[in-house]
């Protein structure tokens, strides 16, 4: 329970205070649930190959997790912890995608997502928008996403 405090007071820390220098999102492997559909999992990595990301069976450390969303919204949750000097780390982030979707939403949700996890925000259009419009057989990371990725 105690770390479990800890953990919350981190984060309203990371929201609220104004001597944090930075948010650190590491890059780290991709563990996908073995809940995942086949269809749904080659919908994955396809996402997590543009951001040139590698899966792992490995389920210590720190990763991103992929699962099924129990809610239907889904989303992303990360947990980070404060360094000394004054900036977090995300070290725990869970992504969790509505099962009901067709693979391409699948792959266009679980790339957005992946981009909360490696730090980029919504922006007004592109895979990043807060609501995402697809017309094609494919998702794929935008231009201003992928140059927010190097400015994080």
């Amino acid at each position: 329970m105690m770390k479990l405090i800890q953990i919350f007071t981190a984060i309203i820390g990371l929201a609220t205070s104004q001597f944090i220098n930075r948010v650190v999102f590491p890059r780290r492997k991709v563990y996908i649930s073995k809940w995942i559909s086949d269809e749904h999992r080659d919908s994955i990595n396809l996402a997590i190959s543009q951001f040139d990301l590698t899966e792992t069976q490995n389920k210590t450390g720190n990763y991103i997790r992929v699962q099924y969303s129990p809610y239907n919204g889904g989303g992303t949750s990360m947990v980070a912890h404060s360094h000394t000097d004054g900036y977090f780390e995300v070290y725990q982030t869970n992504i969790g995608i509505n099962r009901l979707l067709n693979p391409i939403m699948f792959q266009c949700v679980c790339l957005h997502e992946m981009g909360h996890a490696l730090g980029l925000g919504h922006t007004t259009t592109g895979i990043m928008a807060p609501i995402i419009n697809y017309t094609e057989n494919y998702c794929y990371l935008d231009i201003e996403s992928y140059i927010n990725l190097f400015n994080v």
